[in-house]
Formats: C-alpha cells, structure tokens, sequence
C-alpha cells in the first residue's frame, strides 16, 4: 500500500503503514512530519547520510561480525573496520560523494589514522561490554510468552509487539549473572547532555525498546543501557521512565492513526532542527521559505540555496557555479562532480542543501562561497550536500 496518496488541491497528503518505530520516537517529538518521511518507503528527497553516518553502520557491522570475541587484536579491529566501510560504499544505495572521494583517495581520505583507532577503540568497548551476556546470551534461549518460537539473545535482536503497534531492532539483548535481560544501545556520539544526564531522544529510543522487549519476554523488570565512546548509561525501567515513552507512542498513534491519510503540512513542526533535518527537501513548509526566499529566523539552513544558475566554469571533472538565489544575492558553488550532476548547464533552475562553506563573513551572514568537494581538505567535503536542478 503507498504511502503518499494525491489529491487535487489539498497538497501533499501522508499516512503511516508501518508499526512505530522506536529510534524514531525523538524525531516524532521534534516533527511528525519528518517521522513519517523518514519511516516510510516514500521516496521523498533527502539529504544523503555523512561520514558520522558512514562510521556507524560500518561500527556496528564490525560489532555484530565480532560478536563473543572482545580481544581481538587492534590489527584485526583496523581491518575489519576498514572491511566494513569498504562493503558499505559497495552498496548501490551508498553516498555518491563518499565513494567518489574513497575510490579516489582511498580510506585516510575519509577517516585519519586517528579516527579509525578511536573508533576501533569504541568497538573494543563495546565487544568487551557484550562478553559476558552475549558470548553466553547466543546459545540463552527463553520462551516467548504465548508464543512457540524461543527468543535468542545477543546483538542486533529484532522486536516487535502487535500490542503495542511497535517494532524495531537493538543493538544487544542479553541476561546478567542475576537474570535481568538488559536493552542496550551503541552510540558512536556521546550519550550525554552536557549536565550529566542522557539525550532525550536516547532515552525514548532504550525506554521504547525497553516497553518491547517486557511485553515480546513476558518480563517484570528489564533493565536499560546507553553507551558512547566515552560516557555510559544504565538505569532499570521504571515508571517514570515507562511513562515517558507510553505517553510518546500514544501521541504518535493518535497525531498518525495507521493507513489513515493526514495532511503533510498539518504535521510539519518548524524550528531550529529544520537546518539538519535530512528530509527538508520534501517538507512543503521549508521549501516554500527556501524557495520565496523568506527570512525565517532559526529555521532555514545557512548552507541552503535556492535560485538560478548563471554561469559555469569546468576544472577537469569539477565544476563552479555561479548562482543568483531568489534573495538577489550571488554565491558561487565549487568541486561540484560533473559525474554526479550530470546536464547542469546555465539558466537552470537549482536547489542546494547542506552545501559546505569556507567563506562565512559573520555568525549570522548568508555564505557567500559553498563547494561540495574540497579538494584541500578532502575528509571536509560536503559529503550531506544534495542538488535539485530543474528548467528555468
């Protein structure tokens, strides 16, 4: 069943088909809009996922290939990692830049030396974190509750209940000495707030899990953990906490009743988090002030642009664009790979998200030069950079 439905003059219209997704439950907090162009298959235009994005699904391959094995030597982590970004790019659905600059100038271009010890690090850490359940949590197997089917612990656990309309998959599930199962979930980030306590959208995502897994096990207690580079979190599931992301899942159901149509625009919450969010490109609210050229404090993105392209110059297989904005104002885009944007030409139409920038004249100052390939500092580029072109 689609996802989008089309209707004459009532603009974009959604609804949710899938079960609530428990990683998403802070994205809903901030925009229900967005939970739903980034939860369903839609096909929406979307800025493409980073290197921060690129150096966690990798980490967590390393994680869930090594599983049981926390002493695996640091030349085996480096080459596994290194496996793992490598099969990662190979994939069709994989960030064009990213490969571009990987097949070009290999994996240092991408991540230094120090980037790929210190996340080999955070592997350690977290294998070394999984050893006492997860080697023994593997062949632990219990009951489901009415079920037949035995529930398998260890790392990456799907869950799911009909009962709650949720489902979606965590990085470990295992039982301690004491036989509390513990939720877990790896950040390559830091966990924390800067006072001590943990992001709000990590502790609705753990909460959420945690909600799945007591209700898939059958379980009176289960506790919940949280776990970065270089901070920890650990607390049992409680009624606070339990509280916190019922009430969340409730609002979601009710804001998105599933297979019910909603109309997209009553749903977009506008506000700061509009500058990072990846689907703004299919939001009818930002690329209205995106395109009018409105000036929309603390909304639009000073790495955005929206206007006419009037002049192009070619440096081998990159370009530079000159661009007029709808604004009136004159910014120049350079390392644009003409093997990526391919038929640019003068007097298109052109849409630019998460363009890098190296010449920023003041905090609250339009940019007024932007490239996607920095060729000086190629781990720089704007590798979340996404162009729109169309006829003038």
């Amino acid at each position: 069943m689609s996802t989008w439905l089309s209707a004459p003059g009532q603009g974009l219209l959604v609804r949710r088909t899938k079960p609530v997704s428990p990683s998403k439950l802070g994205v809903f907090s901030l925009c229900p809009l967005r939970y739903v162009l980034e939860t369903e298959n839609t096909g929406a235009g979307r800025t493409p996922g980073g290197l921060m994005a690129l150096r966690g699904t990798a980490a967590h391959r390393v994680i869930e290939g090594l599983a049981g094995r926390p002493h695996t030597s640091p030349q085996e982590l480096r080459q596994a990692f290194c496996g793992a970004v490598a099969q990662t790019i190979a994939r069709r659905d994989t960030n064009s830049l990213i490969r571009l600059v990987f097949q070009q100038l290999g994996m240092n271009a991408l991540f230094p030396a120090g980037q790929q010890a210190s996340t080999c690090q955070f592997i350690r850490k977290v294998l070394e974190r999984q050893a006492p359940g997860a080697a023994a949590g593997n062949r632990q197997r219990t009951a489901l509750a009415g079920r037949v089917r035995p529930f398998a612990f260890g790392s990456e656990r799907k869950l799911a209940s009909a009962a709650l309309d949720m489902a979606g998959s965590v990085d470990l599930v295992y039982k301690d000495s004491s036989g509390t199962v513990h939720v877990c979930d790896f950040k390559t980030g830091n966990v924390l707030e800067a006072d001590g306590q943990p992001k709000h959208a990590y502790l609705l995502q753990i909460s959420a899990y945690g909600l799945l897994a007591k209700d898939m096990l059958g379980l009176q207690e289960v506790a919940l953990e949280l776990a970065g580079p270089a901070s920890r979190w650990q607390e049992i599931l409680g009624g606070r906490l339990e509280t916190m992301a019922r009430q969340a899942i409730a609002t979601l159901q009710a804001r998105l009743p599933k297979l019910q149509p909603v109309q997209g625009e009553s749903l977009a919450a506008p506000g700061s988090w509009c500058e990072s969010c990846p689907v703004r490109p299919s939001c009818p609210v930002y690329m209205r002030a995106l395109e009018d050229g409105s000036a929309a404090e603390g909304m639009l993105s000073p790495f955005d642009v929206a206007g006419t392209v009037t002049d192009i110059v070619s440096a081998g297989e990159f370009l530079r664009l000159r661009i007029l904005t709808h604004s009136g104002k004159r910014v120049s885009l350079s390392g644009v790979p003409s093997s990526i944007y391919p038929g640019l030409a003068q007097g298109i139409k052109i849409l630019g998200f998460s363009l890098g920038s190296y010449d920023v004249l003041a905090r609250t100052a339009f940019p007024a030069n932007f490239y996607i390939f920095r060729p000086d500092d190629p781990g720089a580029s704007a590798f979340s950079s996404w162009l729109g072109v169309g006829q003038n």
